[in-house]
């Protein structure tokens, strides 16, 4: 039997197949395989050049059919935790609101993530450079695990470059959202949260969520946030574990899952979006979200731990056809995730795609949907003719 919500699932499902099938929108979808470098091993998925790595595949092992924890029931909101007050005498930055029109979350998404923001002038020339590309929203990154770029209660090392960038996005009426690198947060100091030397084959620093304290401090940070500076949304960025170690690590996805439910909460009444950049694959023998990566997140969003999933894909068009269907699968496509396309296909890549290549996918996905992000300023700054192919192709 239809019902309301089935419907425009129903619709929706109809739409892909047929562009899925079309032989005019591009060739007959391939079977994904990793994309290897120049020295035959392989790339891992990475927020800036000095954080990618190479490192060789690890042997998979395939994981047990996951099976969620359940959550507690709360009621009468689902609230489960009070978001945590800042200390008396905290500065507050004063922000004007948005100068954009009534009912702007419903507005199309054009988004550019934006980095290297620790100094103001950098961060006002990065949004600067994101409005004239036509950007309506930004994702700013907001730390890196030793300092902050806002004001925090946790006694993490701060400088407040996140009002700058703020007030330059206000003058352009563009949405700041503030991204989180999550598994950064691992400093002795505010807690002993690494999982680095504590499980064998791991050997880097990554935020330990089977502790409650180190859940509490991303959940602590993210209200930090939203108490203090006029953000439309915080995205939690490598919230995550790494697909090299975590097959073989005998950890869950059960308490990443805690962490993103628990963050949610605690924004709870603050009128602040929850969002993630995820793992483009839900589940798959090699790249799984869930089963390489931990990443429960069609689960998140079955729960309602998160308002939208922006979901990581940069490899090619075969590639963006097969993640769209997966994603109209789950039931939450458009409406609550929007994918993140790229004009190169790694940060460790120093060649982009072809402007053909790139349009091609801009247009493969605006025939779903209109929103659409983009990661990041710095890759369409170093390619401007890619910059110019976007610019005209998400226009209206």
């Amino acid at each position: 039997m239809l019902t309301k919500k089935s419907i425009p699932v129903l619709l929706v499902t109809v739409i892909v197949t047929l562009m899925l099938s079309s032989g005019s929108i591009a060739e007959t979808m391939v079977q994904e395989s990793p994309l290897p470098s120049p020295t035959g091993e392989w790339y891992d998925i990475c927020p800036s050049d000095e954080d990618c790595v190479y490192a060789p595949q690890s042997t998979y092992t395939p994981m047990p059919t996951y099976t969620p924890k359940p959550m507690p029931t709360c009621s009468p909101t689902r609230v489960c935790s009070t978001p945590t007050a800042l200390p008396t005498g905290t500065p507050y930055p004063t922000s004007t609101p948005y100068p954009l029109q009534p009912g702007f979350q419903a507005q199309v998404i054009r988004g550019i993530w934006i980095q290297n923001t620790m100094n103001s002038n950098t961060a006002r020339e990065r949004v600067e450079a994101a409005a004239q590309l036509g950007a309506n929203t930004v994702y700013v990154f907001v730390g890196s695990g030793s300092r902050t770029t806002f004001l925090n209660s946790q006694g993490i090392p701060s400088t407040d470059t996140l009002s700058a960038t703020i007030q330059a996005a206000q003058k352009h009426g563009i949405r700041v959202y503030a991204a989180i690198p999550v598994k950064y947060f691992t400093r002795s100091g505010y807690g002993e949260q690494n999982l680095n030397g504590r499980y064998p084959g791991i050997s880097e620093n990554w935020l330990d969520f089977r502790n409650p304290a180190a859940r509490k401090l991303i959940a602590d940070l993210a209200v930090d946030i939203a108490q203090q500076y006029n953000v439309a949304g915080i995205v939690l960025d490598y919230i995550r574990y790494s697909r090299f170690w975590y097959p073989s690590s005998g950890l869950t996805p059960d308490d990443i899952t805690s962490c993103v439910c628990e963050t949610h909460d605690a924004l709870a009444g603050t009128g602040v979006q929850l969002e993630a950049s995820t793992i483009s694959i839900y589940r798959d023998n090699t790249y799984g979200a869930l089963d390489a990566y931990g990443q429960a997140w069609v689960d998140w969003l079955d729960r309602e731990c998160i308002d939208r999933i922006q979901p990581m894909t940069y490899l090619d068009l075969s590639r963006l056809k097969a993640r769209l269907a997966e994603w109209v699968a789950t039931g939450h496509y458009p409406e609550r995730i929007t994918p993140i396309l790229s004009p190169i296909r790694w940060d460790s890549d120093p060649n982009p795609k072809t402007a053909s290549d790139w349009r091609s996918e801009i247009r493969f996905i605006r025939q779903s949907t209109d929103h659409l992000n983009v990661f990041d300023e710095r890759h369409l700054g170093r390619h401007p003719l890619l910059a110019d192919v976007l610019v005209k192709e998400w226009q209206p």
